[in-house]
């Protein structure tokens, strides 16, 4: 019941922010812009559970860092090279940079996780 309160609460507290934020003067002619801050309250509001989700379910993490830092040496390796050679070079380098990241976040270390693709073994990798 604590985690609904606090929910509700920061609901609250963003939705008298927005009001705030938009009650500047308007003119009366034609529609009424909508403000970012608008916007931004209406999107919480409609995907209120899947924001919020990280509250309810311990599997769910606070930030998607985790996934920007995934895609985040692909983009690397495709500004210092320009692009990649062949669409085949691409899905090889993902498939290395996938099986890396997956063996980092199950705490493998990251030399014996290669070591066991060249002896032509996999890892035994958990699910959450």
């Amino acid at each position: 019941m604590g985690m609904e309160r606090c929910k509700n609460n920061l609901m609250f507290r963003l939705s008298k922010l927005a009001t705030e934020l938009i009650a500047k003067p308007q003119p009366k002619i034609g529609r009424v812009k909508r403000t970012n801050a608008r916007n931004l309250l209406e999107r919480l509001q409609k995907y209120e559970d899947d924001v919020l989700r990280f509250m309810d379910n311990k599997n769910v993490p606070f930030t998607n860092n985790l996934a920007e830092n995934d895609i985040r040496m692909t983009k690397v390796q495709q500004k210092i090279s320009g692009c990649f050679r062949s669409l085949d070079g691409a899905k090889i380098f993902c498939r290395i940079r996938s099986y890396l990241s997956t063996s980092r976040k199950q705490g493998m270390n990251l030399s014996q996780a290669l070591q066991m693709v060249f002896r032509g073994k996999l890892p035994y990798f958990t699910s959450p």
